[in-house]
């Protein structure tokens, strides 16, 4: 991803991260992340879910933001990844999709329950 430049072994990783790009910021954490689940996955032998908000927000370009997820889908084969995203124009297959066309509330109105029993 063109981000070794940025890796750091004598510093913490966040103490590095005020100078660089928001692109470049992105792609470390990125990393960071997809390692950190790898490890959590390996040490423990549980599979968590991955979850990408607004991949295409800072300095992150279609481009960037389809190989990144790409990445993630390649790293990540057997974990669900949850993509939030205002904009579904991404070069992966989604197995299950889900669009909010009346925005969060008007969704939820269509799940509305009659039925609320006390304690509830």
């Amino acid at each position: 991803m063109g981000v070794s430049e940025n890796i750091y072994k004598k510093y913490y990783f966040r103490e590095k991260l005020a100078g660089i790009s928001g692109a470049q910021r992105h792609k470390l954490s990125l990393a960071y992340k997809i390692a950190l689940n790898l490890y959590v996955e390996k040490k423990f032998e549980m599979k968590l879910p991955f979850i990408i908000d607004s991949p295409l927000s800072g300095e992150v370009t279609q481009d960037m933001a389809n190989k990144m997820l790409n990445i993630c889908e390649h790293f990540l084969k057997n974990h669900q990844i949850i993509i939030s995203s205002v904009k579904s124009n991404f070069d992966i297959k989604f197995t299950k999709e889900i669009k909010l066309e009346e925005g969060v509330v008007g969704e939820l109105e269509k799940f509305k329950i009659n039925d609320i029993r006390e304690g509830y």
